[in-house]
């Protein structure tokens, strides 16, 4: 990934180009710009693509990790570390949502262009 920024009336969370999509994720705002990754993918099919997104901000044994500590949880011997385990897992979670979000509005976007 690429850390970069754009004022904020030039950010698009995405830009298609041919059979590559840019990706814009983790945006952070201030008064003026955009702080951002960047991340280049090669649209193969949605599930691929958000599969993709997701993988982005949680590499296969992070999510592992995150999934093996809410088990903790939900059995009842996280202790002191429920909380951080409960939000770790909901946040796991949140991304996972944004992440199909995402690459469905990108598919859509592809069959617009495809359409014209």
């Amino acid at each position: 990934m690429i850390k970069l920024q754009k004022l904020k009336k030039d950010f698009v969370p995405f830009e298609i180009k041919g059979i590559n999509v840019i990706v814009r994720i983790n945006a952070v705002e201030d008064r003026t710009f955009i702080t951002y990754d960047e991340c280049k993918f090669t649209i193969v099919n949605k599930d691929v693509l958000a599969s993709s997104i997701i993988k982005a901000n949680y590499s296969q044994d992070k999510m592992d990790a995150i999934r093996n500590n809410y088990e903790l949880v939900r059995d009842g011997t996280a202790g002191d570390k429920t909380q951080e385990y409960t939000d770790e897992y909901l946040a796991m979670q949140e991304w996972r949502r944004y992440a199909k979000e995402l690459a469905s509005e990108i598919m859509e976007e592809c069959e617009r262009q495809r359409g014209q």
